[in-house]
């Protein structure tokens, strides 16, 4: 009787002990969770491309100190440094709709196309409240938005200017011509003595083309007309294009640049500025490495020259940014990031380590004083073009640096001008607009 009773309470006795268990169980799960949960918190993402491993710190430590102020938000930097894959890797979190909340992109053109596409949103509003019109300089707005409205957060503003070694030039007994005049009579004066004025590096980066040709355009036609070529709308057989050209032609035909510039790379060529084998090159900045600090110290710019008198003195340059994707929600807390962004805090982290200009002209104190000679010069200026790739159509400028490089060879203003019209006529014209001739062509 009693062996049957225990045999019957069995499966109670097993059912409280496992219901013991769980209580147990749940009970020091309690007491090993911390006394605030942390699911209240929000994580925001963000996509950077960087220079080295100190740049990634850099940014991570001001992003730890934005977490620092906004306990309720966590921020995962996701850097990359291999730049030619970016775009790609931006396609594709753009088509699959998913990625980071916050991405690093190009200003202008680059804008413009996929805001057309809907993949961004639109800024307007933490612009207005914040007032951020305020804190930028004019010639880095027009690289942010589309229609009037504001697209990105702009952070870095790479100045295409005339770097030049300040003891060289002493040496040399001249100065950083400021006319077309000046430049003429240095190129004569410097090659007599075997000197090249301008050094120039063709070899594997044939856009270094872009900024000559943009600023020869803006100092012979100005800007509005620059736009409307960039756009499309102005056919590259224009006078003022010509124009552009001829005084490039006049450049190489007055031996002005190094020889061979096809056997150096842009920052292979840039060594021979420092060495004085040349006095100035037109470049965005000191290479990405480290030079010496009596060398670093001692490199100024300045700005382009004048080339035909009454064209106000605009300036070529990048603006780097980041944008919002339109598949992630623009939440208050993403928002208090895109707010940090603008910082003095943040624009200083992002740039002095790469020693790159901050979109915020403001942020410079810390910086040296090559990049406040920058700023000086961004300021003065009365606004700004993008490089020539980022001001059009890419399917179109694609085919520009190598029309540019061919021309410092054969120098014939008619064939160049014939080529870059064809290019236009294929990508801005409609079937109905093109010559039959334009029709039976195919892309090369």
């Amino acid at each position: 009787m009693e062996s049957k009773l225990k045999q019957g309470l069995k499966p109670l006795i097993a059912q409280r002990q496992k219901l013991g268990v769980c209580i147990l169980a749940a009970v020091l799960t309690l007491f090993n969770q911390p006394a605030f949960s942390d699911t209240s918190k929000k994580h925001v993402t963000i996509a950077s491309q960087i220079l080295n491993g100190d740049h990634r710190a850099q940014i991570n430590r001001s992003l730890e100190a934005f977490s620092q102020l906004h306990e309720n938000i966590t921020v995962e930097l996701i850097s990359f440094r291999d730049s030619s894959n970016y775009a790609s890797q931006v396609e594709q979190w753009l088509e699959q709709g998913h990625g980071p909340n916050v991405f690093f992109w190009y200003g202008g053109e680059r804008i413009t196309a996929l805001s057309e596409k809907k993949q961004l949103h639109k800024l307007d509003d933490i612009w207005q409240e914040q007032k951020l019109d305020k804190l930028f300089p004019k010639a880095v707005l027009d690289s942010v938005q589309r229609n009037s409205s504001r697209y990105a957060i702009p952070i870095t503003f790479y100045l295409w200017a005339m770097y030049y070694r300040q003891q060289k030039m002493k040496n040399l007994n001249i100065t950083p011509p400021s006319t077309w005049d000046e430049v003429l009579q240095n190129c004569k004066e410097l090659r007599s003595q075997g000197i090249d004025l301008f050094s120039l590096g063709t070899k594997s980066d044939i856009w270094v083309m872009y900024p000559w040709f943009d600023y020869l355009l803006l100092r012979v036609g100005g800007i509005a007309f620059y736009k409307e070529l960039t756009s499309g709308k102005i056919s590259y057989y224009d006078p003022r294009v010509k124009q552009a050209l001829s005084h490039l032609q006049t450049l190489v035909e007055g031996d002005c640049f190094n020889h061979n510039t096809d056997a150096y790379s842009l920052w292979q060529a840039f060594p021979r500025v420092l060495h004085g084998f040349s006095a100035m090159s037109l470049i965005e900045g000191l290479p990405q490495r480290h030079l010496p600090s009596r060398i670093h110290n001692d490199v100024r710019v300045a700005p382009f020259p004048e080339v035909e008198k009454g064209h106000a003195q605009y300036v070529v340059g990048m603006v780097n940014v980041f944008v919002v994707p339109s598949y992630t929600q623009l939440t208050p807390e993403l928002e208090k990031l895109l707010i940090f962004l603008t910082s003095d805090n943040f624009q200083t982290t992002f740039n002095l380590p790469i020693g790159r200009l901050p979109a915020r002209a403001s942020s410079i104190k810390k910086f040296p004083p090559l990049v406040q000679d920058m700023a000086a010069i961004v300021d003065k200026a009365p606004g700004s073009t993008l490089t020539f790739d980022r001001e059009t159509n890419i399917n179109f400028s694609k085919h520009v640096p190598k029309i540019l490089v061919d021309f410092l060879t054969h120098k014939n203003i008619q064939t160049s001008t014939e080529q870059l019209e064809h290019w236009r006529q294929r990508i801005y014209s409609t079937p109905q607009e093109r010559s039959p001739n334009e029709e039976r062509n195919t892309e090369q």
